[in-house]
């Protein structure tokens, strides 16, 4: 009976211990999250106002400004900004979220009304010493035929 207890007691305080985990995690995904999004509105305002990179340079990693500069990159920002500019951006959500001791790196989802209709943007965003940078951006074109034909699946710059 007090190997039951015991047991029972070990099963009881490893329960607890999942909890508490899970609700650090959490607590950390919504501070992410929230401390992240109006960066993240702001690079798709200041970026679609022009359609220049440099516009947003400070806002984005070193690695996707020199995706950029590639001939794909440069061909692929001016397929963007046949969309115009963002109008509006809904139903942001963090979709995934690794966090390790170097760096926190994010995957957002949204809506984005452009000028030229709807699409699904993700963003991905990384933080790195308390600093946060964009490190990819793909826009989905919803119903835009001259834009979705333009690539195979979708427009991308991952």
């Amino acid at each position: 009976m007090n190997t039951l207890k015991k047991l029972l007691m070990g099963f009881g305080a490893l329960f607890i211990g999942f909890i508490v985990f899970f609700t650090v995690l959490e607590s950390g995904s919504k501070g992410f999250k929230v401390n992240n999004e109006a960066l993240i509105v702001k690079f798709m305002s200041d970026l679609t106002a022009s359609w220049d990179m440099q516009d947003v340079a400070s806002l984005t990693s070193n690695e996707f400004m020199e995706q950029l500069i590639t001939a794909e990159g440069r061909h692929y920002l001016k397929v963007f900004s046949a969309m115009g500019a963002v109008e509006s951006i809904s139903d942001m959500e963090l979709a995934d979220l690794v966090m390790d001791a170097r760096m926190n790196t994010g995957l957002f989802i949204f809506k984005a009304k452009f000028e030229q209709g709807p699409a699904l943007v993700k963003v991905i965003l990384v933080e790195k010493s308390g600093e946060s940078r964009i490190q990819a951006l793909d826009i989905i074109p919803a119903n835009t035929p001259e834009l979705e034909t333009t690539s195979s699946s979708n427009l991308r710059l991952l």
